[in-house]
């Protein structure tokens, strides 16, 4: 069993619990939100007077979303056991890491979370500089959640980093414009980028 690998029995024990909006235990500083631990600075949305922050422990890691009365995202981070990851050789390798991550981990947590999501599209790209792994899911259907992308058919797009310390996974919603003549691509696409504005508003541990 390799390290990556490793983490997703303790991050699932993060998920699993449903997080609850009250006065948030992690520090809020104008508009930014870090939790006591996980090397993590992450803009809330709405702001701090409209946003909300729903937030869970566990021993390892941990889940904040931030909600405002229309959108959300989320950011789970969980903790390398053991000594840090080594800096991988290239590319092609921190690629075959993070997709490990995300096919192990971030991905069957978020199908725990919200069944039904058929995976459509993954890759690796830069953001910022930083080399990271997507995977977007499909819901062809309604799904519990409050915010306007859930209502109908919608895409959700996951977002794995790995740093030597940490692993986070950013996740966003964004909606299915078929109906509106958009190309399945065209959508995909969309929800990449909207999950890849939230990672940008937030700061984390330097990466792999």
């Amino acid at each position: 069993m390799n390290r990556v690998t490793q983490l997703v029995a303790t991050i699932a024990l993060a998920s699993c619990m449903a997080a609850q909006a009250s006065k948030p235990k992690g520090q809020v500083s104008g508009d930014y939100y870090s939790p006591p631990k996980g090397d993590l600075r992450c803009k809330i949305l709405g702001g701090a007077e409209y946003g909300r922050i729903k937030e869970k422990f566990t021993a390892y890691g941990g889940v904040v979303s931030f909600v405002d009365d229309d959108f959300a995202y989320r950011v789970d981070y969980q903790q390398i056991a053991g000594t840090p990851l080594s800096p991988p050789k290239s590319d092609a390798v921190l690629d075959s890491r993070q997709s490990d991550y995300l096919h192990k981990a971030a991905l069957p947590l978020t199908l725990s979370d919200t069944p039904g999501g058929a995976l459509v599209s993954e890759g690796a790209r830069a953001i910022d500089s930083r080399r990271i792994y997507y995977g977007v899911l499909h819901y062809a259907n309604a799904t519990n959640e409050s915010t306007l992308a859930s209502w109908g058919p919608h895409y959700v797009a996951v977002v794995v980093y790995l740093t030597p310390s940490y692993a986070y996974t950013v996740t966003a919603q964004d909606v299915d414009r078929a109906s509106n003549g958009r190309t399945s691509d065209q959508d995909i696409e969309s929800a990449i980028l909207t999950a890849s504005a939230h990672f940008k508003n937030c700061s984390f541990g330097k990466g792999l």
